[in-house]
């Protein structure tokens, strides 16, 4: 029963092997069971859903019309008919598996004549402004160069990741293309960053410029699909208003929230109070929310918390900004808070709530995300009394060309071949022949020792006579076991090169075009 309700996802580790759950052939059935549960909204959230999705149209044509051409969508009687079909995903230079679920969102879509639209999740926590680049040495070994695009710290909202090193990032593509010459024929970075300095330019925002350049990217390869960032989409009147309803019954909202972690905890025996997420606190009288406030004075992420007093709810993030709303007037207030100063926004399984409740009709997880919003479904029934939509889990990976001539398998396989004939050079010395052969005498003593075995109490002289026969063995053995060390210690070395060829996490802008394009053209299809 436990695996029903928590499938298992685990990311695909051969070239070309792909995940899709369930089957691209299921999805005509997904969205006519998602369009059953739409129906089966709470009056208070289907109120909202329509216009919900007419602004999110709006927001998504006028954001990527700032860097490519979405005039072909631009009949809007006709795309608010359309089913919509939505992914998303931080704002980096992500893996090709990651990549992967942007060609699909776009593939998918025009198979189920629906609309695509992809999230920038730009209210999540920026990591490393760089990225691995393998340079191959004289030696044919493969190095790991940590090349970066900028120097800002991590840690920000992307949202907030301005850039702070121009030149570094101007470079970067170069520096890029530099490294893989004579190894990578045609990286896609070539094509990539020219359009992220574009982006910088208009931006400064070092997340967005990449964003806007990877979907531009995306639209000369002929993907046809719409991007927003979740900052906008905090800033509509109808997020506001989702949020209210959450913040007007939030004692138990945060019920729902923690006894739903608590059963996901239990179901996957993770004793971590803080995975997937930590519990909402109640630190009386105030109530930790599902949201996050920062803003361009103050841009670290800081938790909001709430306070209710008779028809009053004061929001707050205890540090020195709080705001009290009318219960009456709770989503207006909330808008109000949209500035530069103080920005609200979303944790991630709000964030997937209110997109895949109100916005979509189909939703395209990572494996990441698909185990996450398994606990977002528990709250989300537990909460709003009705079932959940489903959705879909993709990811694939391509590795590195040239990746086949280095094969872990391979190589863990002759590593314990080796590791097996060490332990018999401590402990079956008489096994070997031929020329490692081990005196006669010695194999006649261990021989004998084998058939007069003494009852258990009784070993010890017995066990120290062992001891001695192997002891003497291996001592003959011991040009043998120095050769095996050394082929160890190589077969180690030819295993941490083969892991770096075979590496499934390198930026999908160090591969060239074709390869991607076939790769992604293949696994979906089969």
């Amino acid at each position: 029963m436990q695996h029903e309700v928590f499938p298992q996802f685990r990311a695909p580790r051969q070239d070309g092997q792909s995940l899709l759950w369930p089957s691209l052939w299921s999805v005509p059935k997904l969205l006519a069971a998602n369009r059953l549960v739409q129906q089966s909204l709470p009056a208070e959230l289907a109120m909202l859903r329509d216009s919900a999705r007419r602004r999110l149209i709006q927001q998504a044509l006028q954001y990527t019309g700032q860097y490519r051409d979405s005039a072909t969508l631009a009949d809007d009687a006709e795309l608010q008919s359309l089913p919509i079909i939505m992914s998303g995903h931080q704002p980096t230079l992500f893996h090709p598996g990651v990549w992967f679920k942007n060609y699909s969102l776009s593939q998918i879509s025009a198979q189920q004549n629906a609309l695509a639209i992809n999230l920038v999740v730009d209210g999540d926590v920026s990591g490393p402004t760089s990225i691995s680049v393998p340079v191959r040495t004289p030696g044919n070994q493969l190095e790991l160069e940590k090349i970066p695009y900028d120097h800002a710290g991590a840690g920000l909202p992307y949202e907030q990741s301005s850039v702070s090193d121009q030149e570094s990032f101007d470079r970067f593509g170069q520096a890029v293309a530099h490294r893989l010459r004579g190894f990578i024929d045609d990286p896609l970075i070539g094509k990539l960053w020219p359009q992220a300095i574009e982006r910088r330019l208009e931006t400064n925002n070092t997340a967005l410029a990449i964003a806007g350049a990877r979907h531009a990217l995306e639209g000369d390869m002929g993907w046809q699909t719409l991007e927003v960032p979740q900052g906008q989409i905090c800033q509509t009147p109808q997020f506001a208003s989702f949020l209210s309803l959450i913040l007007a019954d939030l004692p138990r909202f945060v019920q729902c929230y923690n006894d739903s972690a608590d059963l996901y905890r239990g179901a996957h025996g993770i004793r971590s109070s803080a995975h997937p997420v930590p519990n909402l606190s109640h630190d009386a009288p105030w109530l930790e929310a599902p949201l996050w406030i920062y803003g361009d004075a103050s841009p670290q992420r800081r938790a909001v918390w709430v306070r209710q007093r008779g028809t009053e709810l004061t929001l707050s993030d205890r540090q020195g900004f709080e705001i009290t709303c009318n219960h009456e007037h709770l989503s207006e207030c909330l808008q109000s808070l949209d500035s530069s100063q103080y920005k609200l926004r979303s944790r991630a399984l709000i964030t997937t709530m209110y997109v895949r409740m109100l916005l979509s009709d189909l939703f395209l997880h990572g494996i990441g995300g698909g185990k996450y919003d398994q606990l977002g479904d528990l709250i989300s029934q537990a909460f709003w009394q009705c079932p959940p939509t489903q959705f879909m889990v993709l990811s694939a990976s391509v590795l590195l060309p040239g990746h086949q001539r280095h094969c872990p398998l391979q190589i863990n396989q002759q590593l314990h071949e080796v590791h097996r004939t060490l332990r018999d050079c401590r402990f079956h010395g008489e096994q070997f022949d031929g020329e490692h052969a081990v005196s006669a005498d010695l194999v006649q003593q261990k021989h004998a020792l084998l058939e007069r075995i003494p009852p258990r109490r009784q070993r010890k002289q017995w066990h120290a006579q062992m001891q001695a026969v192997n002891l003497a063995m291996s001592k003959q053995l011991s040009q043998l076991a120095t050769e095996l060390h050394d082929r160890s210690l190589a077969l180690q070395a030819e295993r941490r090169l083969a892991e770096r060829w075979n590496s499934r996490d390198y930026s999908f802008c160090l591969y060239p075009q074709e390869q991607i394009q076939n790769a992604f053209d293949t696994m979906l299809l089969h």
